[in-house]
């Protein structure tokens, strides 16, 4: 046998394992996308967001606010720390919270 005059390639094997990554990958998505074309298969995606905890106009507000982040999305990739950080920004949401369980107190 005739020596080795090319030095070997250390990241040979990581290329290996990402190509194989992104064909199983792809593969995965296509199978998705043809059983969600062809063989009638749902995703599974958010249609309705129910708010509760208050009332009226706030309730209102919250709802849409719920609405405009989620509805429609993925239910894995809906970024819930985002809507809950949107809704503790409101300044009716803060008041309540620096009250405290039992409200303001009484003169």
């Amino acid at each position: 046998m005739l020596p080795r005059t090319r030095p070997k390639r250390p990241w040979l094997p990581w290329a290996r394992a990402g190509i194989s990554v992104a064909v199983i990958a792809l593969a995965g998505w296509g199978l998705m996308e043809l059983g969600t074309r062809y063989l009638g298969l749902q995703k599974l995606v958010i249609e309705q967001v129910n708010v509760s905890g208050c009332r009226g106009e706030r309730q209102a507000e919250v709802q849409k606010l719920a609405e405009q982040l989620v509805l429609g999305k993925p239910l894995f990739w809906v970024d819930a720390e985002d809507l809950r950080a949107r809704i503790e920004a409101k300044r009716w949401v803060q008041a309540c919270r620096s009250a405290g369980p039992t409200g303001p107190p009484q003169p």
